[in-house]
């Protein structure tokens, strides 16, 4: 005789149960999954700052000073240059050297003319993984859109002035996610500053003349004046290099640089108003940031990236809760969003005189 078994499958209320238990499980996981991957990505961010941090503090070791915020937005640093007063170029060129980037760095060198524009657009447009945010953005030169924009100035010792080494056709940059503490309110452009802006510079490229031209704001800047009546002020600013020496609240005390506040609808496209130049330039918005006015001021709250919402001249990130900042000396802290105003300010003031302590923060 023949025998037969029954072959018995699933039925569809089971096959149902089966799919919406998978699916429970997995609505379960995923924002574990996700927060586990913010997690890393916040913690790439704050070795980023550490990176920076102690290339700031490196530069102060070998010069005896932090790094100049250069001069303007339009001026492109070069290794010849110097620092302090003579360097045109920001802070985050200033660190090269001491963050292990020193081909970068002396790219421009001997270069001049036409060649020393072509080298200085390919340092331009030279991305680097420390500058930015894995929160926010990939690791690549962005698009620098307008042609009022697209130029800067070289360095070049053999010209006769800096409009002779005009570097055009910019069309892309690299840029930072991150800023330093600048002045505690933003500087007036110097008149070097301004013949840039009116594209209208005819200044000898040698340290004595743009000296002289710059007198007037670095005696201001020296004396105070630019700054509240007590000298307040960040650690990176136009021209002028600040010692350690002159952190009198305490290098735990003062930040050196953070996370900069950004328009999320604009983080790629190149059209947020404080992040259309290159990072390797002069003082901007791009590289620099404040916590207040010559008091607090809650126009410069940090915050979380919004999209749609501008934001100039304050910190900010796209983390949640939270954003990074680096003190002067070399350690990262998250600072809530929620800080303090009057705290916020004087963590970006050296010399303001307030006792702090990280439970502040």
């Amino acid at each position: 005789m023949r025998s037969s078994k029954l072959v018995r499958g699933f039925t569809l209320v089971e096959l149902l149960v089966v799919i919406a238990i998978s699916g429970i499980l997995i609505s379960l996981l995923l924002p574990a999954v996700q927060a586990a991957r913010e997690a890393a990505r916040r913690s790439q961010c704050v070795n980023n700052l550490k990176q920076l941090a102690l290339g700031g503090l490196n530069h102060e070791s070998a010069v005896k000073a932090f790094p100049t915020a250069g001069w303007t937005v339009f001026t492109m640093g070069h290794p010849d240059a110097g620092v302090g007063l003579t360097q045109p170029g920001g802070w985050l060129f200033n660190i090269l050297p001491y963050i292990e980037q020193s081909p970068l760095y002396k790219a421009q060198q001997g270069q001049t003319g036409t060649t020393l524009q072509d080298t200085a657009r390919t340092v331009a447009q030279t991305p680097l993984s420390t500058m930015y945010c894995p929160s926010r953005r990939p690791v690549q030169s962005y698009p620098v859109l307008y042609a009022s924009n697209q130029y800067f100035y070289v360095w070049d010792a053999s010209a006769t002035t800096l409009a002779a080494t005009k570097a055009t056709g910019v069309t892309s940059a690299a840029r930072s996610d991150y800023a330093a503490n600048g002045f505690c309110f933003p500087l007036p452009l110097s008149p070097a500053a301004q013949d840039f802006e009116n594209n209208n510079a005819g200044v000898v490229g040698t340290a004595a003349a743009d000296a002289s031209l710059n007198a007037a704001t670095v005696e201001a800047i020296r004396s105070g004046t630019l700054a509240t009546p007590t000298g307040q002020g960040g650690i990176v600013v136009p021209f002028i290099a600040i010692t350690m020496a002159q952190i009198s609240d305490g290098s735990s005390n003062t930040y050196l640089c953070g996370e900069k506040y950004m328009n999320a609808y604009h983080y790629i496209d190149g059209d947020d108003v404080a992040d259309m130049h290159c990072a390797y330039c002069g003082s901007f918005l791009e590289t620099t940031r404040f916590t207040g006015l010559p008091e607090p001021s809650p126009l410069l709250q940090p915050r979380q990236d919004v999209a749609g919402n501008w934001g100039l001249e304050f910190f900010g990130s796209a983390h949640a809760g939270a954003f990074n900042m680096a003190f002067c000396d070399g350690s990262v802290h998250q600072i809530s969003y929620g800080i303090s105003q009057s705290i916020h300010w004087a963590l970006g003031n050296r010399a303001d005189g307030q006792a702090l302590d990280a439970s502040m923060y």
